[in-house]
């Protein structure tokens, strides 16, 4: 499985910087303004969509890389044209792999919702910003 490390390295692949060069604080700093979450917790949603099966769907094509698109998709809602061309592919490509995961995300709020005294709070409060978290549920969890 992919770690964070791994998925540190894909993301400083596509800002085209070099990750060791910098300070840790810097690092993660860049790292969060790309893509909206550490990346520890992209692996903590990597290893959460295997482990729902999700990633099986997608059968041997599931890279990491794509999961790295759909956090920048997520925090950064842009056109398709301009995050392809981050990523150095096609629109269609790009559009196709970012909306499985997105969508794999959103079916993970059962396995990933904690139970807080009366609340549920979804394990992506801590993931995702508040303004990316809307985009899966226009509601609050309510239990």
């Amino acid at each position: 499985m992919y770690t964070q490390h791994d998925f540190e390295a894909i993301g400083f692949v596509i800002m085209r910087r070099e990750h060791n060069r910098s300070s840790d604080k810097s690092r993660m700093h860049r790292f969060v303004s790309w893509f909206g979450a550490k990346p520890i917790y992209l692996s903590i949603t990597w290893h959460k969509l295997a482990k729902s099966g999700w990633l099986e769907h997608a059968g041997h094509k599931a890279k990491p890389e794509h999961l790295v698109w759909a956090f920048m998709w997520l925090n950064c809602y842009s056109t398709t044209e301009i995050h392809s061309a981050q990523v150095g592919v096609d629109e269609k490509t790009f559009r196709d792999k970012v909306w499985f995961y997105v969508e794999g995300i959103a079916r993970l709020d059962k396995s990933v919702v904690r139970k807080k005294s009366l609340l549920c709070v979804p394990l992506f409060d801590y993931i995702l910003r508040p303004a990316s978290l809307a985009f899966f549920s226009p509601i609050p969890f309510l239990c």
